[in-house]
C-alpha cells in the first residue's frame, strides 16, 4: 500500500487516479503540507487510524524562503558538491554528526547568502540546493543513528524541473523519480 501526500489536493488526488489507470492498485491520497503542524498531525493520525503504521516513508518534500531551507530526504551524492570546506568537514563527520551542526551548517549558509558572502566563502553556484540536500542527508545520518531498529535512508533524484525549481534543472520529474520508485 502506498500513501501519496501533496499540498495541492487536485493533483494529489489526480495523480493516485492516473497510477490506477496505469493498472497499480492499494494507492491513497492524503493532504499534506510540511509547512503546517496541523496538516503534519492530520497525516499522522490517517496512518495510525487506518494502517497502524508505516513500513518504509520516502519523503522528498521541499521548500525555500528567506528564513530557512528545507528539503528532506535527500542523498548522499550532494555532499560532495558542498564546496565550502567547513560545512563539507562537518556534515562529513558521521560519528560527530548532530542535529545541531546540520542546523548550525544551515544558518551559517543563509547568514551568508543573506550578507552576499556566498562566493567569498566558498559556496557553489547551486548552493541552496546543494546545501539543503546535502544537511538533510546528514539528517538521515542523525535518525539512522538515533533509531537503529529503522532502516532510514535518503534518496537524491537530481535538480528536477518541477514547481519548486521554476521548471529549471536538469532532470524531468519523471526522471528524478525513477531511482526512488526502482526499489519500493
Amino acid at each position: 500500500m502506498v500513501i501519496l501526500t501533496a499540498r495541492d489536493e487536485k493533483r494529489g488526488t489526480e495523480t493516485v487516479e492516473n497510477l490506477k489507470a496505469c493498472g497499480l492498485s492499494d494507492l491513497f491520497f492524503h493532504q499534506l503540507d510540511v509547512t503546517d503542524s496541523a496538516s503534519i498531525a492530520s497525516l499522522a493520525d490517517y496512518i495510525k487510524n487506518r494502517f497502524g503504521k508505516l513500513d518504509i516513508l520516502v519523503n522528498n518534500a521541499g521548500l525555500s524562503d528567506s528564513a530557512r531551507i528545507v528539503n528532506v530526504l535527500s542523498g548522499l551524492g550532494q555532499l560532495k558538491n558542498v564546496t565550502n570546506e567547513w560545512a563539507r568537514e562537518v556534515l562529513s563527520d558521521v560519528d560527530g554528526l548532530t542535529e545541531e551542526k546540520v542546523d548550525e551548517v544551515v544558518s551559517q549558509y543563509l547568514q551568508d547568502a543573506k550578507e552576499d558572502l556566498l562566493e567569498s566563502k566558498g559556496w557553489s553556484a547551486l548552493s541552496a540546493y546543494v546545501v539543503s540536500k546535502a544537511a538533510l542527508n546528514a539528517y538521515m545520518r542523525v535518525l539512522a543513528k538515533q533509531f537503529p531498529n529503522f532502516g532510514i535512508n535518503s534518496v537524491t533524484p537530481g535538480f528536477c524541473k518541477t514547481d519548486l525549481s521554476f521548471n529549471n534543472g536538469q532532470y524531468t520529474a519523471e526522471e528524478g523519480a525513477k531511482g526512488p520508485v526502482s526499489w519500493l
